[in-house]
């Protein structure tokens, strides 16, 4: 038989066990190590989860059958078309939603999965490990790839350091009058948080460290090892040489890796924090990822955005548009962030809506993009007019649009 032969029939194989036996279909069908990614909404590494995610789903509808409709074999590849049916346990609506995907093959067995369907049709099914309350995709932007992340990160690093301070997160300000400056305003808030985690040594993770400015700041007031992670190997490899110039590289790394796939061992860490990355993230399963590497106990720190209000239509494509333009997430309100830190495994110790203390940030970022425009695009090229703009969008002005602090515990 040739490999495409061979991988046909494997498919064949594949697509009945995942209607009678999906326990069977990840142990048969796929090799120890598969990469399974559905774009945007799941990106599966470990068998084991895979197979919850597979539980799951199989109690989400019980009665889930999927038909195979076309397929064609090129090389080590096999293209699927298909069709998946069921009842909706919460409306009882039948369910009909098309669905492809590109399995990759060695040996027969199935090394990448990659999935593409109309995830919005599982709305109804929150608090399951595959079928989420996801927003409509008309109003609120899907979740960010990694390089999407990283290009952005390409691009603004350099500026933000210009414009704002070399902390990439909002400033806390005492009060409207309080005229600090950008870097006391970051470093304040940097504080905060340190804070809230009561760290005194140990291991801490910092999840999207950025050039490594926080935690820094951090390693000043403790002796805990730290370890940074990003999307994007430039900054990592600018937060490991401002780590050596402040003479603190023993205890102090930063690495290259993708927070949503972590090469870190279970429990690894005491404690961690996410200072605006979780914005990038699809955040359930990021949440999740870090409490696979956290100990039992151990404190998460969590700054992010927030929205503080409902918003006219108007308003909602606004803020479509920037969080798209900023490879960024959607923005939840206070209960829907409790509910989906609930959804994740955490506890919530501590809520903060400091989005009084934040704002100004935004306002000296406008004031900073208007006073030095064509200095900026003269020194960085024409590339950064578009991050520029993208600071200036009347979106984060937004009076609903705020900022919150967090504290979770992984429960025991």
């Amino acid at each position: 038989m040739s490999v495409e032969q061979t991988n046909l029939a494997a498919v064949e194989k594949w697509a009945a066990l995942y209607n009678s036996d999906p326990h069977r279909m990840i142990d048969e069908c796929y090799a120890p190590d598969p990469e399974v990614i559905a774009p945007e909404e799941l990106h599966i590494t470990d068998t084991a989860m895979f197979h919850e995610i597979e539980r799951a789903a199989r109690e989400a509808i019980p009665d889930r059958h999927s038909e195979v409709l076309s397929t064609t074999a090129v090389g080590d590849k096999v293209f699927i078309e298909g069709v998946m049916t069921g009842t909706n346990p919460v409306t009882g609506a039948p369910l009909s939603v098309r669905w492809c995907s590109v399995l990759t093959f060695d040996n027969g067995l199935i090394t990448q999965d990659r999935t593409y369907m109309d995830w919005y049709a599982f709305k109804d099914f929150a608090g399951t490990a595959e079928y989420r309350n996801i927003p409509a995709p008309a109003s609120i932007p899907a979740n960010p790839s990694a390089s999407d992340i990283s290009d952005f990160y390409d691009l603004s690093s350099q500026a933000l350091c210009e414009l704002w301070d070399e902390s990439f997160h909002a400033g806390y300000f005492l009060s409207d009058d309080d005229d600090s400056s950008n870097r006391v305003a970051a470093d304040r808030m940097t504080d905060l948080l340190i804070d809230r985690l009561g760290l005194t040594g140990g291991r801490m993770l910092d999840v999207g460290c950025g050039i490594g400015t926080p935690a820094l700041r951090l390693a000043g007031t403790c002796t805990a090892e730290i370890t940074g992670i990003s999307i994007n190997k430039a900054q990592v490899d600018e937060a490991n040489r401002r780590a050596a110039a402040a003479g603190v590289a023993d205890r102090v790394r930063f690495q290259h890796a993708d927070a949503l796939a972590m090469p870190f061992e279970d429990a690894a860490y005491d404690a961690a924090w996410a200072f605006e990355s979780l914005i990038h993230m699809d955040r359930v399963p990021a949440l999740r990822e870090i409490s696979r590497v956290v100990k039992p106990g151990a404190r998460l720190l969590v700054a992010d955005l927030l929205q503080t209000g409902p918003l006219t239509p108007e308003e909602q494509e606004l803020v479509r548009d920037g969080l798209e333009r900023m490879s960024s997430s959607p923005v939840f309100t206070e209960e829907q962030y409790r509910e989906l830190v609930a959804e994740a495994g955490w506890e919530m110790v501590e809520f903060l809506d400091v989005s009084k203390h934040a704002v100004k940030t935004q306002q000296r970022m406008i004031e900073a993009v208007n006073t030095r425009y064509d200095e900026m695009i003269e020194r960085f090229g024409p590339e950064v007019a578009e991050l520029m703009d993208l600071m200036l969008s009347p979106a984060g002005l937004l009076p609903q649009m705020g900022y919150l602090v967090a504290v979770l515990r992984k429960p025991l």
